[in-house]
């Protein structure tokens, strides 16, 4: 068990956060999001993690998976297609950026 107290300015505790279950719950959202090609059920699946989270622990567990997709989805496709010489890194660096991701591929 990874129990974190979350304090206010004042030292004063404010909530306890279970890291393991945040961290389960973000994964599964992570694999599941990916796995749905249909954006009406990834919105639903959304939907129904949040209602089982509660919007408090929602932000925790998105970030969770936000972590989860880049690192352990969106990287090892990335390595593939530089790996294939399709180059899709400079489009994103540019979206990041707030550039125009078609002029970074051109």
């Amino acid at each position: 068990m990874s129990d974190y107290i979350v304090t206010d300015d004042n030292g004063a505790p404010e909530a306890v956060i279970d890291m393991d279950r945040i961290t389960d719950a973000g994964t599964k959202l992570a694999f599941r999001l990916a796995a749905e090609r249909d954006e009406y059920k990834r919105m639903a699946i959304t939907a129904q993690v949040m209602t089982e989270v509660g919007s408090a622990g929602f932000g925790y567990v998105a970030a969770c998976a936000m972590q989860v997709l880049a690192r352990d989805l969106l990287h090892p496709v990335l390595e593939v297609a530089d790996a294939g010489g399709i180059h899709l890194r400079p489009g994103i660096e540019a979206i990041a950026e707030g550039r125009d991701p078609m002029a970074a591929n051109r």
